[in-house]
């Protein structure tokens, strides 16, 4: 944490812009109504790259959360971009936007206060080893409160660049949660990895092994778009991502490298548990980027993807829209939430026959039913004209259908 201004008031662990705003981007872009009205979107610029950005206002703990907002582009701006999950959505609270109020869920607002309070604290807890020690864009990315979920074509506009928007940050922000046991594993970690040959005693196996499966517990894990917003960050050349644990901020890197070096002093349980969580999987990603005895690395065929990573999602059709920038065989695909799931299957399925051997067209199409959960096929996906099963055939005229 940097040391407070000159003039006493509290200080920042926060980095100016270091690029400037396009010319013809206004400090603040959205319309300034009456103050305690419902907040209002203007519409951002759908042939630019144009994403809108907040920045959490200071004020004491147990005030409204207050913020501004503004319109600007991913390629001239400074930014954190969060990673966190929307459960538990309700009950929902309302944060002042530019003096009006928008409602947001339960998860989002308990990060919002905790990252107010963490800004103005003085002294966080120190975790001098695990610390993330990079400054913070003050400008945040936050997809609830940036994206216009009520619009559409807006929705498609903003999932599109969702890569890049991810690439481009300056840095990775994930939120796990208001979780006490989280916070406690920093702790012993911490002191851990300050240890060249840390030595786990018997009457601590057992609350590290707690603490470590309610860390590979937390929902956050399952979410599906995590994905995307992990991998891609990873594959940067400078890693930057942290965890913020509500007391400090965690570079992910040293958290990973902490909790191998210790969980392999506490017992083949503990090595189990890790080895078979979503967050080795991440870790061994962002230190390694390469696939020994099979490790997997991205981009990936979308089928293996789809096999890989079974986390949830609550539109079924983000099981592919969010794991196209991860894939290397998904160009022909475009995120279109006018979509229905079965128009989805039809459209990529019609598309992977053309490429994929005629024994491989029934087990992709098993995989991409179960991942969009279309039920009975012949219900959910009305094929009229049964498009994509015509293309297989005219694909494979050697068999009959």
């Amino acid at each position: 944490m940097s040391e407070g201004p000159a003039d006493g008031s509290p200080g920042y662990n926060f980095e100016k812009p270091s690029r400037k705003l396009p010319q013809n981007a206004p400090a603040s872009a959205e319309r300034r109504p009456a103050p305690g009205s419902a907040f209002q979107y203007d519409s951002l610029d759908h042939e630019t790259d144009s994403i809108r950005l907040i920045q959490i206002l200071p004020g004491p703990d147990g005030e409204v959360v207050r913020c501004t907002i503004r319109h600007t582009t991913i390629s001239e701006s400074s930014y954190t971009c969060l990673s966190y999950t929307w459960q538990p959505e309700f009950p929902n609270h309302d944060v002042e936007i530019n003096a009006c109020s928008l409602s947001v869920g339960e998860n989002l607002y308990q990060f919002l206060h905790a990252y107010c309070a963490y800004a103005m604290r003085r002294s966080p807890v120190d975790y001098s080893w695990l610390k993330y020690k990079r400054t913070l864009s003050p400008s945040l990315w936050i997809d609830a409160i940036c994206i216009r979920q009520s619009d559409g074509t807006e929705k498609n506009h903003q999932v599109r660049q969702m890569s890049q928007i991810y690439t481009d940050a300056d840095h990775v922000l994930i939120w796990l949660g208001q979780l006490e046991d989280c916070e406690h594993l920093f702790r012993d970690l911490n002191n851990a990895y300050n240890s060249r040959f840390p030595v786990v005693a018997i009457d601590e196996k057992e609350r590290l092994e707690y603490e470590l499966l309610a860390f590979y517990n937390s929902p956050y894990w399952s979410r599906l778009w995590v994905v995307q917003e992990i991998l891609v960050a990873c594959g940067t050349p400078d890693r930057k991502i942290a965890i913020f644990s509500g007391q400090q901020l965690i570079d992910f890197d040293s958290l990973y490298i902490a909790i191998s070096k210790t969980t392999g002093n506490i017992g083949r349980f503990a090595i189990t548990c890790l080895t078979n969580s979503q967050f080795h999987k991440y870790g061994r990603h962002s230190l390694f980027r390469t696939r020994p005895r099979g490790d997997f690395v991205v981009p990936s065929p979308l089928r293996d993807l789809l096999v890989a990573f079974p986390q949830e999602c609550r539109d079924k059709r983000d099981r592919v829209f969010a794991l196209l920038s991860v894939s290397n065989d998904t160009s022909f695909i475009q995120v279109d939430y006018d979509l229905t799931k079965g128009e989805l299957f039809q459209h990529v399925f019609a598309q992977y026959v053309h490429d994929i051997h005629l024994d491989e067209c029934a087990s992709f199409g098993a995989i991409l039913i179960e991942s969009l959960e279309l039920g009975d096929p012949s219900a959910d996906l009305e094929f009229s004209n049964l498009s994509a099963f015509s293309s297989l055939s005219d694909n494979h005229p050697q068999h009959t259908y």
